[in-house]
């Protein structure tokens, strides 16, 4: 991770972090994603943050994160919690607001990759870092609000532990 890249995650006002199917739960690997949530919780706590997920394994759902800062929109039930997060980003407009897109590819692109996209062509206070170890390209006309990282997304969040624990 660059110092830039930290930076923008750390120092922004506000903070939307996207998981996608890279991270959802499989066989061999639920001990992996239970620490890539407990990191994300500790990056979460005490910013104005809001987590979303285009997983249906309900990992997100289980507390570590507030229940209130947190959607899944694919899952049952969640509707109030989709417009909680609508309404959290209409308050972001007047905010620097840094997106943390992590293991989306294109298997459902209308739950984040796309809505993060739209929301950085209408944001100008807003930034995307997108991590996937293949699919990390951000759109050129983004004007350099987009950032790539090619990173397997563990890997990548192993690395946010690692800053947070020098913080």
């Amino acid at each position: 991770m660059t110092q830039e890249v930290w930076n923008k995650i750390i120092n922004s006002e506000m903070l939307l972090i996207g998981i996608g199917t890279q991270l959802s739960v499989k066989e061999d690997n639920e001990k992996q994603i239970d620490e890539v949530y407990d990191t994300l919780a500790k990056l979460a706590k005490g910013r104005n943050c809001f987590v979303i997920t285009s997983n249906t394994d309900q990992k997100l759902l289980d507390g570590r994160i507030s229940k209130f800062l947190t959607a899944a929109p694919k899952v049952e039930g969640q509707e109030k919690q989709w417009e909680a997060y609508m309404n959290w980003l209409s308050c972001s407009l007047t905010h620097e607001l840094t997106i943390l897109e992590l293991g989306e590819g294109f298997a459902d692109p209308m739950v984040m990759r796309w809505p993060f996209e739209k929301v950085l062509s209408m944001h100008q206070k807003a930034t995307l870092i997108r991590v996937h170890p293949m699919l990390y390209q951000v759109p050129a006309d983004l004007n350099g609000r987009g950032i790539g990282v090619k990173e397997n997304c563990i890997q990548f969040v192993k690395e946010i532990a690692e800053q947070l624990s020098h913080e």
